[in-house]
């Protein structure tokens, strides 16, 4: 069997733990004793949650990225279009036809 956990050290810290053990059954078939060896992983958890942090962050960075490019994309395509159409009817046309196929290929790419 393999456990992971938090030891309490006998000044009261705590260190994390791996264990691998047997539970060796005596003749009526209980449990009578268990053979097996830990290691102390506090350097393994550390560097374990730093890199569960370095992606929370990345992955939000990512997601206010993506936003901050949509945003601009859009304000680019309106400008560009108003320029080429002055006419407002059709230009709104035009950005919803290009929204609709850029919603359409992201679904695509996901794919």
């Amino acid at each position: 069997m393999y456990a992971e956990f938090r030891l309490k050290l006998p000044n009261g810290e705590y260190v994390w733990v791996d264990d691998t053990f047997t539970v060796i059954p005596g003749p009526d078939g209980q449990f009578e004793f268990q053979v097996g060896f830990g290691s102390v992983i506090e350097e393994r958890k550390r560097l374990e949650e730093n890199l569960r942090q370095a992606r929370e962050t990345l992955e939000e960075r990512v997601k206010e990225r993506t936003l901050e490019l949509a945003k601009v994309n859009q304000t680019l395509i309106e400008v560009m279009l108003k320029g080429l159409f002055p006419f407002e009817r059709e230009s709104a046309f035009l950005v919803n036809l290009y929204q609709r196929n850029l919603k359409r290929s992201s679904r695509d790419s996901v794919k």
